[in-house]
């Protein structure tokens, strides 16, 4: 055999086990490109699971009434309330002390006796606390002078009022973002007054230890 095909022979084992050792790698960086891939998705997968575990943690416990408050002085007036057209068809309220503890809650269709509560405590507390005050305010005012009760309409707009909606959206991305880590969580049971008044109170009271509201 010349020198020349030996030289060509070896030359196509050279080239052969080249090809082979590059398929290898090839297959090799494949499997650890699709290894790692898969990693990713299983962390990620693991990290989704875990915020949303600690999301239903969170809104479990604020889906819960403060204790009852033991000196029984109410400072704030939390309010919320559902209107059809321009008409009042629920209302719910809470109040609590200054620390933040129970004082009294009711929710329903209020009845004049119910509307002198509700100015009593307005002109009492430190502020009235709801969530886009305006309409819910006039509808209240509205359903006081629909009971020929001209005097507590007026004396309850002249109440001092904390809206703690400070920029557009909703409540339920107030929540998200004070509680959730993201205002755009979808949060299901905010369908009632009552529990948008329980809702209204943990963010008012997230909003002040965060410094966002100021409030005496």
């Amino acid at each position: 055999m010349s020198i020349i095909s030996t030289c060509f022979g070896l030359a196509i084992i050279v080239i052969m086990i080249a090809s082979f050792f590059s398929h290898t790698k090839d297959k090799v960086n494949d499997q650890v490109s699709k290894a790692g891939q898969k990693a990713t998705l299983e962390n990620l997968e693991r990290v989704l699971k875990d915020r949303l575990s600690r999301q239903e943690k969170t809104l479990a416990e604020i889906a819960l009434y403060p204790d009852e408050s033991e000196s029984g002085e109410a400072a704030w007036l939390f309010m919320d309330t559902t209107i059809s057209g321009n008409t009042l068809v629920e209302l719910a309220w809470m109040t609590t002390d200054s620390s933040g503890l129970l004082v009294k809650d009711w929710h329903g269709l209020p009845q004049a006796t119910e509307f002198e509560e509700i100015v009593d405590l307005a002109t009492k507390v430190k502020g009235v606390v709801m969530f886009g005050m305006a309409a819910q305010r006039a509808a209240i005012a509205a359903d006081m002078r629909k009971a020929s009760r001209d005097d507590l309409a007026s004396e309850w707009l002249k109440a001092k009022y904390i809206d703690i909606r400070k920029q557009s959206g909703n409540l339920e991305k107030l929540l998200g973002r004070l509680y959730l880590e993201d205002e755009d969580v979808p949060v299901k049971g905010l369908d009632n007054a009552e529990a948008r008044t329980l809702i209204i109170y943990r963010c008012f009271e997230k909003m002040k230890t965060d410094g966002e509201i100021k409030a005496c």
